[in-house]
C-alpha cells in the first residue's frame, strides 16, 4: 500500500491511569499506510529519555513481516480485514506510562475509495470514534479532523486527530498603500509571499491586486470567485493596507471596504480559509467572522498600529523555513510568539494575533 500523502495525523493528548493529561499538540505527521498503533513492546528499543509516544517511518521489511505475522496469529478473525497490510509506519506509545494501550491497538490503512479507515486490533480497553466504540470486525471509515481514542473516552486515553491535507490552492494577494510611501515594499512583499506557495506541491493558482488593481470591485470579484472553491480546496487572503478600527483601505482614496461587509465574503467560502491581514487596528471590526473555517493572522491589535513589513516579512519567512525543511505545513504550528517576542525586542509597539479553530494542512 502506498503512503497516503494527502491524510495527515497529529497526536493531541495522552492520560495516563492517574488522571494526568499530557498535551501535546505535536507536529502533524503523514500517514505513512498501513500505520500500527500500539505500544509494541519488545519490537522496536524505546527512546532512553523521558519520553510518551514515538513515530517511526520505512519499517523495515523483515520486521514488517514479523508485525503481520503476529497481528494475525493475535487476531485470526481479523485476517479478512488486516490481508497483506504490511505496517510501513507505527506509532509506538509509552507501555509504563499508559498501560491501557493495548500492544498492537490498532491500525490505519488505505481503502479502495482512496480514503483510509481504520481497524481496532480487538484492543483490551477499545478503540473509539466520535464517542462510537468500534467494533473491531468493522473497520471505520476516517473523515477529516475526526478525533481516534484509544484506551477510552475519558482522560485516560490516547488522542489522535485525523486530517486531510489540501489538494488545491487559491490565493488572492491584496496590496495597496494610497499614500504611495511603501508602494515598492508592498510589491515585493506580495511577490514573495505568492513564490512561497508556488513551491509547494500543489495545484496552484492566484491573483495580485497591487496598487491601482487594488479596487474594492477587483477584490470583491475575486472574493466571489472563492466562494466556487470546493471543501477539499483552501483560500488564502493576504491584505496589506492601510487600516481603520472598521474598515481597510483600497486604490480609490475615497472608497474604503468595511471589515463587516469582507466578513460576509469570507463567510460565504466553503474552502479553508487562511487569512492574513496585515493594517494598523488588523484585529479589530471582524465579530462577526465565522472562526470555525479558517485560521486568521492580524498584525495588530484592534487599538494598535502596525509598521509596514515588521510583521509580514517574518511571517513569510516561518513559512519559507517550513516548506524548506519539508516539514507538513500546519497553520497551527506558525510560531506566532516568535514573531511576537521579536517586534517586542525591536521596538514595535504591536501585537500579532492569530485566532480561528479550522487548521490548514497542506
Amino acid at each position: 500500500m502506498q503512503e497516503l500523502a494527502r491524510w495527515k495525523i497529529r497526536p493531541v493528548s495522552f492520560g495516563d491511569l492517574e488522571g494526568r493529561v499530557y498535551d501535546l499538540e505535536r507536529d502533524v505527521v503523514p500517514i505513512q499506510s498501513p500505520m500500527l498503533l500500539g505500544t509494541l513492546k519488545t519490537y522496536f528499543e524505546p527512546p532512553s529519555q523521558d519520553w510518551n509516544y514515538q513515530v517511526l517511518f520505512n519499517i523495515p521489511q523483515q520486521k514488517s513481516e514479523e508485525l503481520l505475522a503476529e497481528m494475525k496469529n493475535r487476531r485470526p478473525f481479523l485476517s479478512g480485514i488486516i490481508g497483506k497490510a504490511y505496517p510501513k509506519s507505527a506509532v509506538m506509545i509509552n507501555k509504563e506510562k499508559f498501560p491501557q494501550i493495548s500492544r498492537m491497538h490498532a491500525f490505519i490503512a488505505k481503502d479502495k475509495k482512496k480514503g483510509i479507515y481504520i481497524a481496532d486490533l480487538a484492543s483490551t480497553n477499545g478503540t473509539y470514534i466520535a464517542g462510537e466504540k468500534i467494533n473491531p470486525e468493522m473497520p471505520r471509515e476516517l473523515q477529516d479532523e475526526e478525533i481516534i481514542s484509544l484506551g477510552g473516552l475519558k482522560d485516560d486515553c490516547a488522542k489522535f486527530k485525523v486530517y486531510e491535507a489540501i489538494k488545491r490552492i487559491y490565493a488572492l494577494f491584496v496590496g495597496v498603500d494610497n499614500k504611495n510611501a511603501f508602494s515598492k515594499y508592498i510589491k515585493d512583499e506580495l511577490n514573495c509571499m505568492n513564490a512561497c506557495f508556488k513551491t509547494l506541491d500543489l495545484r496552484y493558482a492566484s491573483k495580485i491586486l497591487e496598487g491601482e488593481d487594488a479596487t474594492e470591485e477587483n477584490i470583491f470579484a475575486e472574493l466571489e470567485k472563492a466562494q466556487n472553491l470546493p471543501n477539499d480546496a483552501a483560500f488564502i487572503l493576504y491584505y496589506t493596507a492601510h487600516g481603520l478600527p472598521d474598515a481597510i483601505t483600497t486604490a480609490d482614496k475615497t472608497i474604503n471596504i468595511d471589515k463587516a461587509v469582507l466578513t460576509e465574503y469570507l463567510n460565504a467560502i466553503a474552502a479553508k480559509k487562511v487569512v492574513i491581514i496585515d493594517s494598523c487596528y488588523a484585529a479589530g471590526g471582524w465579530e462577526n467572522l465565522d472562526m470555525n473555517e479558517g485560521m486568521y493572522y492580524f498584525s495588530s491589535r484592534e487599538t494598535e498600529d502596525s509598521y509596514w513589513g515588521a510583521f509580514s516579512i517574518p511571517l513569510i519567512e516561518e513559512i519559507v523555513d517550513m516548506i524548506g525543511s519539508k516539514k507538513v505545513i500546519d497553520t497551527k504550528s506558525i510560531n506566532i510568539e516568535k514573531i511576537k517576542h521579536n517586534l517586542k525586542v525591536g521596538g514595535k509597539l504591536q501585537t500579532p494575533v492569530r485566532t480561528g479553530f479550522k487548521t490548514v494542512v497542506f
